[in-house]
């Protein structure tokens, strides 16, 4: 026979259950749509770095710039793109080969140390100016950088 206590626990699991499965009740991925394009630099394909995208709210998605200037936008995995809706863009300087950096506090810059060819304005989404809206289907996005 059941006690009162017993009751309590399996109406605790029920509800549980129902929680679980009731629909609405969890959580998916906002929709994604493919983003590649190109980067220039001065009109001349830029070699590395990385594009990010940054929506007004939720997950950025970013992607490597390949030698010939191409990329490719993941968000939750590799290359499967950006949250839709509008983005406000940056490239930045980086290396897909993991480096200790050097502690310019402490040492300052190396002699000979190379200069980022992207200029600080592109790295900051507030000062980019770059901006696109992803949309449903294929997102191709041609960023053309200036030095001036």
């Amino acid at each position: 026979m059941l006690n009162s206590s017993s009751i309590v626990r399996i109406a605790a699991v029920a509800c549980g259950l129902v929680s679980l499965t009731a629909p609405g009740c969890s959580r998916s991925a906002p929709a994604v749509a493919p983003v590649e394009g190109r980067v220039t630099l001065d009109g001349k394909p830029l070699s590395s770095g990385r594009v990010t995208f940054w929506p007004t709210g939720g997950r950025s998605g970013s992607g490597w710039i390949e030698e010939d200037g191409t990329y490719s936008l993941g968000t939750f995995r590799e290359s499967d793109g950006a949250v839709l809706g509008p983005h406000k863009v940056t490239v930045t300087a980086a290396s897909k080969t993991p480096t200790r950096p050097p502690d310019f506090d402490r040492d300052g810059p190396p002699a000979g140390w190379p200069r980022s060819p992207i200029p600080i304005r592109y790295s900051n989404p507030e000062s980019s100016e770059l901006a696109f809206d992803v949309r449903p289907g294929l997102n191709r996005l041609h960023i053309e950088l200036t030095t001036q």
